[in-house]
């Protein structure tokens, strides 16, 4: 999986990809916290549980060659799946995170179980191979529930325990399977890959992000930097700020006391160490280029 980048955007959010290639022969189903909600269609709503998944599937498998979108009619009465899950064991006292981490929490054994399904279903109906994935998620850990270490803070902050998330891309016949991809990603990349994975051009004459395609073919990403810009507050910590990521070097902007950090994630991924005045240099032209993006996107 690729750690990537997530955070507010400056500007409204763009079009749905699956409206924009809807007349180029592709169709797209749109899956949120499948473990909680089952299948999710923009159009039609929550699809409230697995056994509903398979069932859905059943309904509307597709004739060969034509797409298809996951469609249900959501009634007024909704079918309820009882589903139990084992309970994790208690950490115990001095154990390592590696040795805490053997035991998957509950919650991640349900994620694994809702995917399975999914996959299940599209290797069953013959869709697997034409069906791509990303795997994802818009936050870190909240904390205390969740264990972020080695990474600072959680859910809500400006640190890398609150933005860093993994995206994980299955792209049948092309990436290579375990292959892991060091390039920092950001979310918004996730459209304009779509687009080209589906040979569409955007409608837009400014897309936000970069295509991750040639990266999943097994090339390079030309791209200087990453930005982000978070006008809010957040129980988990947050105040607004912005933030840029430039190789292994991130700078963070507060906004309410007009403070700059400076950390480089190679050697502290932790961010125990601000080096905005041992790399003044370097946080002034990261700072710069930072502005210049606010600016150019009226943030």
């Amino acid at each position: 999986g690729q750690p990537t980048q997530d955070g507010g955007i400056s500007r409204g959010l763009p079009q749905p990809a699956g409206d924009e290639i809807a007349g180029e022969g592709y169709e797209v189903g749109a899956l949120r916290e499948p473990e909680r909600h089952g299948a999710f269609d923009e159009r039609q709503g929550y699809v409230r549980s697995e056994m509903q998944i398979g069932e859905m599937q059943d309904a509307q498998a597709p004739r060969r060659g034509e797409p298809q979108r996951v469609k249900r009619d959501l009634g007024d009465v909704q079918p309820i799946r009882l589903k139990i899950t084992r309970v994790g064991r208690r950490r115990e006292a001095g154990a390592t995170h590696g040795e805490q981490a053997e035991e998957r929490p509950p919650r991640q054994r349900s994620v694994d179980d809702a995917l399975g399904t999914i996959r299940a279903n599209l290797r069953r109906l013959k869709l697997e191979e034409n069906t791509v994935i990303f795997f994802t998620g818009d936050n870190g850990g909240l904390l205390p529930i969740t264990e972020n270490s080695p990474y600072r803070a959680g859910k809500g902050s400006a640190y890398e325990g609150g933005v860093r998330v993994p995206l994980i891309a299955l792209w049948p016949g092309v990436n290579k399977p375990g292959a892991v991809e060091a390039t920092p990603a950001i979310t918004l990349d996730i459209y304009p890959t779509v687009l080209e994975m589906a040979g569409v051009k955007p409608l837009a004459s400014v897309v936000d992000g970069r295509s991750l395609a040639p990266l999943l073919r097994g090339g390079k990403l030309d791209r200087d930097a990453i930005y982000w810009h978070y006008p809010h507050y957040h129980p988990g910590g947050a105040t607004p700020y912005s933030a840029i990521r430039k190789g292994d070097f991130r700078l963070v902007h507060f906004y309410e006391d007009n403070r700059d950090e400076l950390y480089d994630l190679s050697q502290d991924i932790g961010e125990k160490q601000d080096l905005m005045a041992t790399q003044a240099t370097r946080a002034k032209a990261m700072r710069e280029q930072l502005d210049a993006w606010l600016k150019s996107v009226d943030a």
